[in-house]
């Protein structure tokens, strides 16, 4: 497996695809909270007629959507709240500030924190034979590496008309310029990515990969469909620990500006073949080889992003493969500590979220599931709309998880070293 890494050619990120189809989520379904939308998320209609914007991430995300010029006149965009409060598996969690507001406030339990809500297109006023109106949203992305992703619930797709829902999805780059609104020219612009929503009563997550800074027009065409519906669009940073959940904006700027050097190089590597052939040497032992080969592989979205997404889980998984079986040889220390989180890396690669965040727990680490679920609502603030980073930084301050959280981070390459073993502390 290392010498096929070997093989992998350099593509500089100038020249890769601005958006690339990855793996459907068909597993993680309703349960959004920590997992979807920690930089940027848009609840769809939730507070119809508004969406709910969850902006954890440093940067502004701006996004428009609407339905296609195909319609009548007048008709627009609608906002649909087909059941205020379920236990659905299907149906995605309520932000959780937003939740503990209407528990406070008498409207629903705990047990009863789901919202079926969701854009439609209004085509079920339409022939089933009319093209459009269909769906349009147009989304700016900032700078940086992020997994795109849309989420949908076929939830009547046992009545007789709404289980021929079918929708192409096709992404394309926005004119420079031009308004969010703006998608009379959308057909000839040139396609990055597409997909296809169907079957999905058990709901699905369509998910692509994104360089930014980019501006993407996303149109869910209704193909005859009784109506074209969407229930969730999440930006993700694809780095396991982003900000603000596990870094302060500091720090990440720091570990940007190592990766940025990192990149450097890597490049330089090009022009000495020699050297990078001896990094991709046969491994004396399986367990040095796997060491190496878990190394080498993370380096690979500095490579060869576009590989490293779309190929690089047929690496994570024997991988974590070998560390589960390393596991339960190893007796507890920094050795096994440091195994813990390099299968939790390898889950979370995989979209295997619920393993991932009980490999951090193991790890000492806080999920930014458990963050979530912890916000709660100042009994105030009318509306917490776009105020994810403050909401979260501050609650990571006051709870202390901030400092714990650097305290185990020092403390496991202690513990490692004792045993002689070396520990890299961001992972």
């Amino acid at each position: 497996m290392l010498a096929q890494l070997a093989k992998v050619p350099f593509v500089s990120p100038e020249k890769q695809p601005a958006v690339v189809r990855l793996d459907d989520d068909w597993l993680t379904k309703g349960d959004c909270l920590g997992r979807y939308g920690r930089y940027w998320g848009c609840w769809c209609a939730i507070c119809s007629p508004q969406n709910y914007l969850w902006g954890a991430g440093p940067e502004k995300v701006e996004m428009y959507a609407r339905i296609g010029l195909k319609c009548a006149k007048g008709d627009s965009l609608r906002y649909w709240v087909h059941w205020l409060y379920t236990t659905n598996p299907n149906t995605l969690e309520m932000p959780p500030t937003y939740l503990h507001s209407r528990v406070v406030k008498g409207f629903t339990t705990w047990d009863r924190y789901r919202r079926q809500a969701e854009w439609d297109d209004h085509s079920e006023a339409y022939p089933m034979a009319y093209d459009g109106p269909s769906l349009y949203c147009t989304l700016k992305v900032p700078s940086g590496l992020y997994y795109l992703s849309l989420y949908n619930f076929n939830k009547d797709g046992h009545a007789p008309t709404a289980r021929w829902r079918d929708y192409g999805v096709s992404i394309r780059q926005h004119p420079s310029g031009a308004p969010l609104s703006a998608i009379e020219d959308f057909d000839k612009r040139p396609e990055l990515a597409r997909a296809r929503y169907r079957d999905f009563w058990n709901g699905a997550y369509k998910r692509f990969l994104v360089r930014g800074p980019t501006t993407l027009s996303i149109r869910l065409h209704r193909n005859h469909s009784f109506c074209t519906i969407l229930a969730g669009v999440f930006l993700d940073l694809v780095d396991e620990e982003p900000v603000p959940y596990f870094r302060t904006l500091e720090e990440w700027n720091a570990i940007q500006a190592d990766r940025k050097n990192e990149s450097q190089a890597l490049r330089l590597e090009i022009r000495t073949p020699g050297k990078r052939a001896a990094r991709f040497r046969p491994g004396t032992t399986t367990a040095e080889a796997a060491v190496r080969l878990f190394d080498e592989l993370e380096k690979m979205r500095l490579w060869n992003a576009t590989w490293w997404a779309t190929e690089g889980v047929h690496v994570y998984r024997p991988l974590l493969a070998w560390y589960r079986a390393a596991l339960q040889e190893v007796q507890p220390g920094g050795v096994k500590q440091q195994l813990y989180a390099r299968a939790a890396t390898c889950y979370y690669r995989l979209g295997l979220y619920e393993k991932w965040e009980a490999g951090q727990v193991l790890c000492g680490k806080t999920p930014a599931r458990q963050i979530e679920k912890a916000l709660k609502w100042d009994g105030t603030t009318f509306s917490y709309q776009g105020k994810g980073y403050e909401i979260v930084t501050k609650y990571l301050e006051e709870s202390g998880l901030r400092l714990k959280a650097a305290e185990s981070a020092t403390d496991l390459p202690a513990r490692a070293e004792r045993v002689g073993v070396p520990f890299d502390a961001r992972r």
